[in-house]
């Protein structure tokens, strides 16, 4: 079995942690969906910094990947429609056959990994 990357580097695990929640906060995530999308259930309020110590003191099993994911979505973005965050928004409230009829954003919300892998495999 591999070693998780936090356990080898806690600094470098924290970074992760500070760039994925920024970027769904660029894409218009609020405090809880941000949640939902790392894959925590639950409420976890506004207060960023308490969903950001749940993050790094006791993340789900999967979030390595969720990370990871999350963090590869801005290139995404940026080489498929540009720089221009608008066409990012707008992405995201477009309907998908593969993603069962649901836009960008419920699938990315759905708390299920293989939906946020479905998103992204949407953008190539």
């Amino acid at each position: 079995m591999a070693t998780s990357w936090k356990v080898v580097d806690q600094e470098a695990y924290a970074g992760v942690v500070s760039s994925a929640l920024r970027i769904a906060s660029g894409l218009g995530f609020v405090w809880p969906d941000t949640a939902k999308l790392m894959g925590i259930a639950g409420d976890v309020g506004q207060n960023p910094k308490y969903l950001e110590h749940k993050l790094l003191f006791s993340p789900t099993q999967d979030f390595e990947q969720r990370c990871a994911l999350i963090v590869s979505l801005p290139a995404k973005l940026n080489a498929k429609f540009g720089e221009d965050n608008a066409p990012h928004h707008k992405w995201l409230e477009t309907k998908y056959d593969e993603l069962g009829g649901n836009t960008v954003r419920s699938a990315m919300l759905s708390g299920e990994l293989s939906q946020l892998v479905s998103v992204l495999a949407l953008l190539g």
